[in-house]
């Protein structure tokens, strides 16, 4: 009777200690699913408003103005998307989960990943022309 009731109490704790275990882990792994996209979110918009800053800073500047910037090669997450507009600069990941949209000024030109050149003439903004 009495190994029956060890038995029991064992299986029992056994049993609770194993839930406890898994839902500790469940809670470690949605903060770490929280902080990687909150990352990915910083990243992508670091780089939109990188984007629009030069933008800013060339409408600024007077004629003949000229400056190369780099955009990284790859996020956290992996690669992403960068398309500019007239009056938008949209960033995004692969996997469209995490999307960031600015106002530029007016300009021309397309933004590429990697090494970019950005120039002032007869007061339009050219990207990469």
């Amino acid at each position: 009777m009495k190994t029956a009731q060890i038995s029991i109490e064992f299986l029992i704790l056994t049993g609770f200690l194993l839930t406890s275990f898994v839902i500790f882990f469940l809670v470690i792994q949605e903060n770490l699913s929280d902080k990687i996209s909150q990352r990915i979110d910083a990243e992508i918009l670091e780089i939109a408003k990188t984007i629009r800053l030069e933008i800013e800073l060339a409408y600024s500047s007077s004629d003949g103005y000229t400056r190369h910037f780099t955009i990284p090669k790859a996020i956290y997450s992996g690669e992403y998307r960068v398309n500019l507009t007239n009056e938008f600069v949209f960033v995004e990941s692969i996997d469209k989960s995490h999307i960031v949209s600015l106002s530029v000024k007016n300009n021309t030109g397309q933004v590429i990943i990697g090494e970019n050149t950005i120039k002032k003439e007869n007061g339009i903004v050219k990207i990469n022309q």
